[in-house]
């Protein structure tokens, strides 16, 4: 049920991350619908994960021996997208208490950015997560 439950979410996330690129851009926020693209990229490396350690469950084969480094190189660019975007995310909140920005309008609005930039990296992190697990439990797997 668990694993159903974090297909659903990220298939949602990658949804609302496209319709976000989509309807942005007509509202007049460009750096909003970048980072929704962005938010709805790292919530497709999400699926991609799950379903790469579904298929190699199926055939219960090493894949002579990527599996593991596959995930482990997943996990250092998730680490250091964490680190990157919490420096953004840091950023955009100084910005809008330092200058009082207002929430509204969606035309430049900071506060939306800011937003997206969060989604992104709580995306990033349950990457790092994910794939951690995985390459973890690949080896330490009574296969290999």
């Amino acid at each position: 049920m668990s694993e159903m439950l974090s297909y659903f979410i990220s298939l949602l996330g990658t949804c609302l991350g496209v319709a976000g690129l989509i309807v942005f851009p007509v509202l007049g926020n460009i750096s909003a619908a970048i980072w929704a693209g962005l938010s709805a990229f790292y919530a497709f490396v999400i699926i991609y994960c799950l379903l790469y350690k579904e298929y190699h469950d199926y055939l219960f084969e090493d894949f002579d021996g990527k599996y593991e480094s596959h995930f482990l190189t997943i996990n250092c660019f998730a680490v250091c997208s964490t680190i990157i975007l919490s420096g953004i995310q840091t950023w955009y909140i100084f910005k809008i208490f330092y200058y009082k920005l207002p929430l509204l309008p969606f035309i430049g609005s900071y506060a939306l950015i800011a937003l997206f930039c969060l989604i992104t990296t709580i995306w990033a992190i349950f990457i790092a997560y994910i794939s951690q697990k995985e390459a973890v439990r690949f080896r330490y797997s009574p296969i290999n």
